[in-house]
């Protein structure tokens, strides 16, 4: 990740540079009226990435 991350890296909360990349994928469903919506829509799938400083998580 790091050869594809542009820019500063800095955390836009608390300006540390400080992360930690999840090693787990995750999955991002639809959430409408109270309900998850399965089979409807696709899923995205996510890897959180999180200052180990304040707590602030990207999903990449």
């Amino acid at each position: 990740m790091g050869s594809k991350w542009q820019g500063p890296s800095f955390c836009p909360i608390c300006k540390s540079n400080n992360w930690s990349v999840s090693r787990e994928l995750y999955e991002l469903r639809p959430f409408a009226d109270g309900n998850i919506r399965l089979g409807e829509i696709g899923v995205a799938p996510v890897v959180p990435v999180t200052c180990a400083t304040c707590g602030n998580t990207l999903l990449i």
